[in-house]
């Protein structure tokens, strides 16, 4: 994955989706256009400063603010179609899902946003570029497979195959900072075999790589490995790029991640 600029504002690509034409990007806490850090949750940074965020990211798509619609995220597995009704959904006006930590649509020029402090954030589309997706997956959502959900969703809905979907796995926190309880591992066990991505470190705390478990569940619903791209940086570890809840707690800001037709 590659870091860009746009008039002082730094976000993140992948150069698989860039592949296919695929519009997207993935944010970064750098800019050199403003003195606060780029945020895109509404909870630190007063709602002007967020929103003229969420602007720049607009500008690079060449759509209105009012097109990007906003994900509600409750580590659940809802995954909800958005349509032109929608536009402006959790930005300029009130969303009208209870919970949806993914969305997807195949409506052109509406994008979608999902937002993480260490979670991960997915993107979907096809080869087609027919399609696109965005799904929040945190630990007690990878235990619900909502990763491999929305695989589901393409190839049920849109009769998309499996081979044709391409991924683009964002930055969120690496194993070398993911420290869980036995708890987490018995859950995400549940639903797929993860013995390959966790090291113990005590007796009840373990190391996870939530990225990599997260691809697994996409390969596990038939996505070709070569057609998923995990970015390799550490929200908590890489301080001066990305907010983080594991370094910042409650005073942590929000990544976000966007994706449009």
């Amino acid at each position: 994955m590659n870091i860009k600029n746009s008039n002082g504002f730094y976000y993140i690509t992948s150069s698989l989706f860039e592949k296919y034409g695929i519009k997207h990007l993935f944010t970064t806490t750098k800019a050199d256009c403003q003195s606060e850090k780029p945020d895109f949750g509404f909870n630190i940074l007063n709602r002007e400063m967020v929103l003229s965020n969420y602007k720049r990211v607009a500008d690079i798509f060449d759509v209105s603010l009012n097109n990007i619609v906003k994900s509600t995220q409750i580590h659940q597995d809802n995954i909800e179609e958005i349509t032109p009704l929608h536009m402006g959904m959790g930005i300029v006006k009130e969303t009208v899902f209870d919970n949806a930590d993914g969305i997807y649509t195949k409506e052109k020029n509406i994008p979608l946003c999902i937002f993480s402090a260490d979670c991960v954030p997915i993107l979907y589309s096809d080869k087609q570029n027919s399609v696109v997706m965005a799904v929040h997956a945190g630990w007690r959502g990878s235990s619900l497979d909502i990763t491999g959900k929305g695989v589901r969703i393409l190839k049920e809905k849109y009769n998309v195959k499996p081979s044709d979907i391409i991924c683009a796995i964002g930055p969120a926190i690496g194993k070398c900072c993911y420290e869980v309880s036995g708890e987490v591992i018995e859950k995400i066990s549940e639903v797929t075999k993860i013995s390959d991505f966790y090291e113990k470190i005590s007796l009840d705390k373990f190391y996870i790589d939530l990225k990599n478990i997260n691809k697994k569940l996409l390969l596990n619903e038939g996505v070709l490995e070569e057609n998923i791209d995990v970015c390799n940086f550490c929200t908590k570890c890489e301080k001066d790029l990305f907010h983080s809840f594991r370094r910042e707690k409650e005073n942590a800001g929000r990544n976000a991640g966007f994706i449009m037709l």
